[in-house]
């Protein structure tokens, strides 16, 4: 016959127990106390399957037993095991008092394992004892209110004492449940501790690559139920249940963080074009809606000023919605049109662009009719059914009665004379019906008015033409230890042409003053319009966690600085600077030794992914402390890599990188008087390479030509700042190589393109196999003149870490070509490159600063996890200053 113990264990696998052998367990428990205390733990761990049955039945523990005796046997069925396991829960727990009643002074019970393991450190199970998984789990029982299920692959020590439960996790990972009020338990890592407040949790140390440096362990916990305790060397705090987070297991474990964004409840999200349409276009709404909302979110975000040049889309200023309104916020009618435009088309409407006299404005289609939506010059009318007119109806209105009032054609004077006093009322019927003019005439931002109006609608000029924008940008910022981003609501004068010509008109305006005066209507609470900011990277060179900071290393030790592993070689240290924000000024200052006679170290810059480098200067000497201007260099660039060359017996010991920017003041996350509600955003840990290349014949070093990114040209010729085919029905390619750091998780491309019948145009095609095989991610077919379009790929082999992209046009017997382009490749930004297996995250900081009555205020707050959603109260109007992010120490 088995022994007690076996049968036990038996049961609660659920096996179905012979009457002997169910009276002979009855028997132990009642008379063998240390029995009796091994079934009592037993019986705790398991106590859900009994609540279960006794829930289910409705019936109380004696009339359980009764049952489980007399009940007919089943063989087979998945409530026979599920019965007997929650029998003998019951049978166990009704004698739990029993226990207490008889022994008052109960010995704290013992701890005891079951499963497979290994024991190190002694043979029996106890206090400074390890315990090993390999292939399969364990479970440890501690104190009688403890259960620790052991991972496969894990190791453990016990520690702690009674009612203060402990385990040390070594390696692998552990399930913890603890009952509540009946002692403390907690799990130490060299992470930190995991304290348990009555709760289920798991612990588990993630270790990523073989550099120990380079990928410290980390800790990850997950709570099921209940409270835990998190201690460790980035502070103490709780996680509840639902919860989950990796944490650093020292300074600079954690080194950056990707796709942040801080938002203020007061001023909408424009960070992408997806949050844009996440608010702006809301479920059930009609296309005209759409629309609606659509021209009142670019009124709101863009201003009509002279437009910032990049000479990378095709009218060489900036015309993708996202980049203007978060780096510029102000452009012409051209750059407007294509705002509505693109974001017509990216909430699902048809969308088109019209060429009037000395103006450019877009229509969007609904309900059969094209509609008029003027963002530019805040305006649009109704036609005789109550919709908005289109471009043809308000020609068609503005000539009809130039014809029964031809004195006033030509007449600018005598038609800005005719419009105050709401005379502009008497004029044509569709412009009549415009709600946008003042008494006199004005629009909102009176720099145009109704006399305007009545010259761009004269019919002279009458014709439809496709202004170039490429999409993909996204104002989502990642920051490493030892890098500030700050931006601010005002400027230093700064902008992303001085070197071109003079500043926009708004550098100095003042919202709700001069042709800012309508931008507190539509909920601008900045101070101005163009902000300026600095991205400043001191690297972390001080301690010896500082390698992640670095986008690669080569030949490069251990340890604090930057030095030579094998001093017979040269080392090598590239590190990324990139941002959201367009650079302006570009400085970097390096410190260190030079000891040996040929040691020195180069200084280089890439603004072409690192495909070219230009030397700034060589150091050398003994010791060395130099700055190097390469603000010419990386003016209108987001992103550029600084590389050390460290020769000979050379070190650095600082390095610091600092950058101007630009953006507007518009979209940052504004606070109003009374409450306010901020939430700071972070992640997934993916990061960007983008090829924006300038097709411009004269752009020079205003921005990379696309030669600059090595592609293979094939049956295209550039000309008229555009590729074209060199023959007719024989397709023309332009192939880009791109090499990712980490597993490609999608590929966005697109552009301008021209293909004036039907039949030709362009396909988007991919390769990941270096042009072995090719997916068609897209094209853009014609017949158009102009036409912009942008397509996602987002299945890209597994581990595929380089893609070819290629344009190919097909030109058959009229005229097709590229005009711009624009490449975005989306990678795992993990230590080794892989597909996030957690939550990767470094507290962040987040530092408000504004004035109330002339009285400086500030916030700092300290967000451990994300999204973390808090309030800061003004007592009265607030004067924003600056907001400032950056890794916690």
């Amino acid at each position: 016959m088995r022994t007690p113990e076996d049968i036990l264990e038996s049961l609660f696998d659920g096996e179905e127990l012979p009457e002997d052998e169910e009276a002979a367990l009855l028997r132990n428990i009642s008379a063998d106390k240390q029995f009796r205390e091994e079934a009592a733990d037993a019986a705790f761990m398991h106590g859900m399957l009994s609540a279960y049955y006794v829930e289910a039945s409705g019936e109380s523990a004696p009339k359980v037993v009764h049952r489980r005796r007399t009940a007919p046997r089943r063989k087979s069925g998945w409530l026979a095991p599920l019965f007997a396991a929650a029998a003998a829960c019951v049978i166990v727990v009704a004698l739990l008092s029993l226990r207490d009643s008889e022994q008052p002074s109960a010995a704290y019970p013992r701890i005891s394992a079951t499963g497979h393991y290994t024991l190190v450190g002694g043979t029996e199970l106890g206090r400074g004892v390890s315990l090993v998984t390999g292939g399969q789990q364990a479970s440890i029982f501690m104190g009688g209110y403890c259960r620790v299920d052991v991972l496969p692959a894990t190791e453990i020590t016990i520690e702690g004492d009674e009612r203060a439960e402990q385990v040390h996790l070594k390696r692998g990972g552990v399930s913890c449940e603890v009952k509540p009020d009946a002692g403390s338990f907690a799990v130490r890592t060299e992470v930190g501790t995991a304290q348990a407040l009555g709760t289920r949790f798991s612990v588990e140390i993630i270790e990523e690559g073989s550099d120990a440096d380079m990928h410290p362990a980390r800790m990850r916990v997950k709570v099921l139920t209940g409270t835990v305790l998190l201690i460790g060397s980035w502070g103490e705090f709780a996680m509840a249940a639902g919860q989950e987070g990796v944490l650093p297991g020292r300074p600079g474990a954690v080194s950056y963080v990707n796709n942040i964004k801080v938002l203020s409840d007061k001023v909408e999200d424009v960070s992408t074009i997806e949050a844009l349409l996440g608010w702006a276009v809301k479920p059930g709404m009609t296309d005209r809606e759409k629309g609606l909302a659509l021209w009142e979110a670019a009124v709101k975000f863009r201003h009509q000023d002279s437009p910032s040049s990049e000479w990378v889309e095709s009218e060489g200023n900036v015309c993708d919605p996202i980049k203007l309104f978060n780096v510029y916020g102000y452009n012409m009618c051209n750059g407007s049109a294509a705002v509505i435009t693109a974001l017509g088309r990216a909430a699902g409407l048809q969308a088109r662009g019209r060429i009037i006299t000395a103006h450019s404005v877009a229509e969007l289609f609904w309900d059969g009719k094209w509609h008029l939506l003027d963002a530019s010059l805040i305006n649009y009318f109704f036609n005789k059914d109550g919709d908005v007119a289109s471009v043809d109806e308000i020609i068609a209105s503005v000539t009809k009665w130039y014809a029964e009032n031809p004195e006033y054609r030509g007449n600018e004077q005598k038609i800005r004379e005719f419009m105050r006093n709401w005379g502009w009322k008497k004029g044509p019927e569709v412009l009549a019906t415009g709600k946008f003019y003042d008494q006199n005439g004005w629009l909102p931002a009176a720099t145009h008015g109704w006399y305007a109006s009545m010259g761009e609608y004269d019919g002279k000029n009458d014709g439809f033409y496709e202004y170039g924008y490429a999409m993909g940008y996204r104002a989502l910022f990642k920051l490493r230890r030892g890098e500030v981003l700050t931006r601010n609501w005002s400027n230093k004068g700064l902008h992303a042409n001085m070197d071109v010509h003079g500043p926009p008109g708004c550098m100095n305006g003042k919202i709700g003053q001069g042709d800012l005066r309508y931008a507190p209507q539509y909920g601008d609470l900045a101070p101005g319009r163009v902000g300026n900011g600095t991205l400043v990277f001191k690297a972390p060179l001080g301690d010896a966690w500082w390698r992640p900071v670095a986008a690669s290393l080569v030949n490069v030790k251990n340890g604090p600085g930057i030095a030579p592993q094998d001093v017979k070689a040269p080392a090598e240290a590239v590190f990324r600077m990139q941002c959201p924000y367009v650079f302006l000024t570009g400085k970097v200052r390096v410190a260190g030794t030079a000891k040996s006679q040929d040691a020195a170290v180069r200084v280089l810059l890439s603004t072409n992914n690192g495909l070219e480098w230009k030397e700034l200067k060589r150091v050398a000497g003994a010791s060395f402390n130099e700055e190097m201007d390469f603000g010419k260099q990386v003016i209108r660039r987001y992103d550029y890599y600084v590389k050390l060359i460290l020769e000979g017996d050379s070190a650095v010991s600082s390095l610091e990188i600092v950058n101007d920017i630009q953006h507007s003041q518009r979209p940052l996350p504004a606070l109003a008087q009374g409450r306010n509600t901020v939430t700071v955003h972070a992640g997934p840990s993916t990061n960007t390479i983008t090829i924006a290349p300038s097709l411009h014949q004269n752009v020079g070093e205003k921005n990379e030509a696309y030669t600059k990114f090595r592609p293979e040209v094939k049956g295209l010729a550039h000309r008229h700042n555009a590729l074209w085919p060199t023959e007719y029905r024989v397709a023309g390619t332009i192939t880009f190589p791109v090499e990712t750091p980490g597993d490609i998780t999608a590929v966005r491309m697109g552009g301008h393109f021209r293909a004036r019948d039907a039949g030709e145009g362009v396909e988007f095609l991919l390769s990941f196999d270096d042009g072995k095989t090719w997916v068609k991610a897209g094209d853009a077919m014609g017949p158009f003149a102009g036409f912009c379009k942008d397509v996602p790929y987002n299945t890209p082999p597994e581990g595929a870490r380089k893609v070819l992209i290629r344009y190919s046009v097909y030109q058959k017997s009229n005229v097709a070509g590229i005009m711009g382009m624009r490449m975005d490749v989306d990678y795992w930004d993990t230590p080794d490159g892989k597909p996030q297996k957690s939550w990767l995250f470094h507290p962040l900081k987040t530092t408000y600063v504004w004035e109330e009555n002339g009285v400086e205020k500030r916030d700092v707050r300290m967000s451990r996890q994300v999204p973390d959603t808090y309030t800061i109260d003004c007592a009265s109007k607030p004067l924003m200053k600056s907001i400032i992010v950056e890794l916690a120490e």
